[in-house]
């Protein structure tokens, strides 16, 4: 795992966010970089506004190129490189250790869903782990399996016209989750006119091979982009405002 820091001016402490990718990687090295200047782009509105933030590289280090046609084998990678940047957050005198989230995109708003309700990785608990106070996940694959046993607060944002992670399965996870818990707090988005990947600095449509032979439509959305990126600020600040 390779990661990237980046802190607000001053000496803290200052709560924390965990960035992670989805199934194409960083996008560091690729002759657009479109991935990776969404990311930073992320993680200067999180800096200026209070936020540290760790920008997750699960891919490049390990030499993964196919991440998109097999995304449901790099789930437990992520979950674990996830924990692991937690847990190291946590040794900075800089970030309050109690006030930790993590926003995924994609293959990682999946992951954020996993973690939101996984208690037990590779054998640890949250008694004897850093854990994570809130999630957002940018269009996860909303699998309804996870949606009875979510743990902590999540926001998903998704485009009514993504094709490849549908707003309609995310529509059924949000009202399988509310009925199942009632208490826990899943507030879901669904930006009309938008498609997948809304939030990066691209125009579009474009289209992406994935999983299954199968052609998916990417496309960014200005008023998207900057209402999901405020509503992300505004979840973290109300979620991650007082220690547990």
């Amino acid at each position: 795992m390779d990661s990237w820091l980046g802190k607000p001016e001053g000496e803290g402490p200052y709560p924390a966010v965990v960035l992670a990718h989805g199934c194409s990687g960083t996008e560091r090295n690729t002759p657009h970089q479109t991935v990776w200047r969404g990311l930073n782009q992320h993680a200067a509105f999180l800096n200026r506004n209070g936020f540290v933030t760790l920008i997750l590289d699960s891919f490049g280090p390990r030499g993964i190129t196919d991440g998109c046609h097999r995304p449901l084998s790099y789930y437990p990678v992520q979950m674990r490189d996830a924990l692991d940047a937690a847990d190291f957050l946590t040794t900075l005198e800089f970030v309050h250790e109690a006030r930790i989230g993590l926003v995924g995109f994609s293959l990682g708003g999946g992951t954020a869903l996993r973690l939101a309700q996984q208690v037990s990785v590779d054998g640890r608990t949250d008694a004897d782990r850093a854990t994570f106070g809130a999630f957002v996940a940018y269009y996860p694959y909303c699998d309804i399996q996870f949606s009875y046993a979510l743990a902590r607060p999540v926001l998903v944002m998704v485009g009514s016209e993504d094709n490849w992670t549908p707003a309609h399965l995310c529509s059924s996870f949000h009202a399988n989750a509310e009925q199942s818990n009632p208490e826990q707090v899943l507030e879901l988005v669904v930006y009309p006119d938008a498609h997948h990947s809304f939030d990066l600095p691209m125009e579009g449509p474009y289209h992406v091979a994935g999983d299954f032979d199968q052609r998916y439509t990417v496309a960014g959305n200005p008023q998207a982009r900057q209402d999901s990126r405020v509503r992300m600020l505004e979840f973290f600040r109300h979620h991650l405002t007082s220690a547990r």
